[in-house]
């Protein structure tokens, strides 16, 4: 009986020997493609709030008791620019990450069926 069982695993193509679940695959890059685009749009959000939180701020300053920009000024409106694109550019950064696991899995699908199809 147990060597029944060896020559039928031994008879299996190598198209059938796969240690991974299609589906399962498909699902992690649906969800991935998904959840990037979710990142994406959050961080243009707040983005974008920052910006309107920002003009408010400058359109509601008092005009009269404006007497210049100083070097302190600068670096505040330095940092408030440099620290929103980084928000942006993280979010970004985030989008392509997750675009390219959802791609490299079907990419890696792919290359295995057509693999599997040569021998």
């Amino acid at each position: 009986m147990e060597s029944s069982h060896n020559l039928d695993a031994e008879t299996e193509s190598p198209a059938e020997k796969t240690y991974h679940n299609d589906t399962k695959l498909l699902n992690i890059s649906s969800w991935s493609n998904t959840v990037s685009w979710l990142i994406l749009a959050g961080y243009v959000l707040v983005f974008i709030g920052r910006l309107v939180a920002a003009f408010q701020n400058f359109s509601q300053e008092d005009t009269v008791t404006y007497v210049g920009p100083s070097f302190s000024s600068f670096i505040a409106q330095y940092n408030f620019w440099i620290n929103s694109l980084l928000s942006l550019l993280t979010g970004a950064a985030f989008f392509l990450i997750l675009q390219a696991v959802s791609q490299g899995i079907l990419m890696l699908m792919d290359l295995e069926e057509i693999v599997s199809d040569q021998l």
